[in-house]
């Protein structure tokens, strides 16, 4: 499980943003760069403590900063995982995309020894809709699609291969299953997308070589982390990176023998999904995969999706 986790971290890209209501503000994409980074509740390193966090942990930050009380420090606006609102210190941050300090003083140490203005960079920012209600505290965005967490069920039909006596065959079979995607899927960390997904079928290419109907079971699962392509508040495209592992046991007669047959197999896979909101907080998710390992196969996916805190 260590060795998933940081092949998946590497491809890892956090926290995207959407529009929503009345007032518009710009927001970025930010990590925190120490571990245990606190999250005030106003722009006072005085104020109350609401939680601290993890170094790397995504963020939703406000591009516009806050100077502390008594002009102590500068802070920017943040959402974290789990909705979390408030302040944390402008030093306590760096850009997702470029890992390099979004605080204006860390910023200005930086360009301070070149003889030129540094190359002016499109900003990693993006326009966020901050309801009314929410004063000037300077965020209130909504989480995008991809950085909510979601469970439910999820239905597919899938390929199958087996070697027998020199020849390989095929069959299509179907699954049932759950599904959960989100941050803090299985463990803490980047947003994932796990399957667990079982098919009663009696594959079809038993009846070229066995004497009866197999009866059995295959289990499939798979972990895998998903990456926008691109995302409205309603909609997103993405593709996907993972691992798997499959294990059948089928009872089969072959020559008038009863033979149990079971078999693990571990291998990986490649996607491209779209997901759609519906009403309220559930999503529909459609996916296709590609599946590498010992044999070479594809799959399509339904998934019924509710959002959960």
């Amino acid at each position: 499980m260590p060795i998933l986790i940081a092949c998946l971290t590497l491809f890892s890209s956090f926290v995207f943003c959407s529009p929503n209501a009345e007032a518009k503000i710009k927001a970025r994409r930010a990590v925190v760069s120490i571990d245990g980074a606190a999250v005030y509740a106003k722009p006072d390193f005085d104020s109350e403590v609401i939680t601290y966090l993890s170094v790397q942990e995504p963020v939703i930050a406000s591009v516009k900063t806050f100077s502390g009380r008594g002009g102590l420090g500068l802070f920017f606006a943040v959402k974290a995982k789990g909705g979390v609102k408030g302040f944390i210190a402008d030093t306590d941050l760096v850009d997702a995309s470029s890992r390099k300090p979004i605080s204006p003083l860390l910023k200005e140490k930086e360009t301070a020894p070149l003889a030129l203005p540094p190359k002016e960079e499109k900003p990693n920012t993006i326009e966020h809709s901050i309801p009314e209600d929410l004063g000037s505290d300077g965020f209130g965005a909504e989480e995008p699609l991809y950085f909510r967490r979601h469970l439910g069920g999820v239905v597919g039909r899938r390929n199958y291969n087996i070697q027998y006596q020199g020849s390989t065959y095929l069959s299509d079979l179907t699954f049932f299953g759950f599904r959960s995607t989100g941050p803090g899927t299985l463990f803490d960390g980047p947003p994932l997308d796990f399957n667990l997904a079982v098919s009663l079928d009696s594959p079809s290419y038993y009846t070229e070589f066995a004497q009866n109907k197999p009866s059995g079971f295959l289990i499939f699962s798979d972990l895998g982390l998903q990456l926008p392509f691109w995302e409205d508040p309603k909609q997103i495209v993405y593709y996907s990176l993972g691992l798997e592992v499959t294990y059948s046991r089928y009872k089969v007669q072959i020559n008038d023998q009863f033979t149990d047959t079971s078999e693990f197999r571990f291998g990986g896979e490649l996607g491209l999904g779209y997901g759609h909101k519906l009403f309220g907080k559930d999503l529909i998710r459609l996916d296709y995969k590609y599946h590498f390992g010992k044999f070479q196969n594809r799959s399509y996916w339904l998934s019924y999706l509710v959002e959960y805190p």
